[in-house]
């Protein structure tokens, strides 16, 4: 398929590296940057920075739809009842195989 616009690359379902990144390793990259992310994002400057830019909006509509952006982040959703039964279960399980038989 090659010179098919659209259409290059390998075959649905092979790869240039067929051993992979092994299961279960850490991504280096994907750690490094989210930890870079984080220590930049929690600093009080950054936060103050962004929340300066946002009041600094004149139109009022649109500085509430950034602050109504940012509001996931700030403060978690509470879970449905159905989602925290599910959780409980899960936690349930969770302990059961992560103790140790007991013989």
């Amino acid at each position: 398929m090659a010179g098919v616009k659209g259409k290059s690359g390998l075959k649905k379902g092979t790869t240039n590296n067929p051993n992979g990144r092994p299961r279960g390793s850490a991504n280096l990259l994907g750690r490094e940057l989210r930890d870079t992310l984080i220590g930049r994002l929690t600093k009080e400057d950054i936060i103050n920075k962004i929340m300066d830019d946002i009041l600094a909006l004149q139109d009022p509509a649109d500085r509430l739809n950034h602050l109504k952006n940012l509001y996931p982040y700030i403060f978690p959703r509470p879970l449905a009842d159905e989602e925290k039964s599910a959780l409980n279960t899960q936690s349930v399980l969770f302990k059961r195989l992560s103790q140790p038989d007991e013989e």
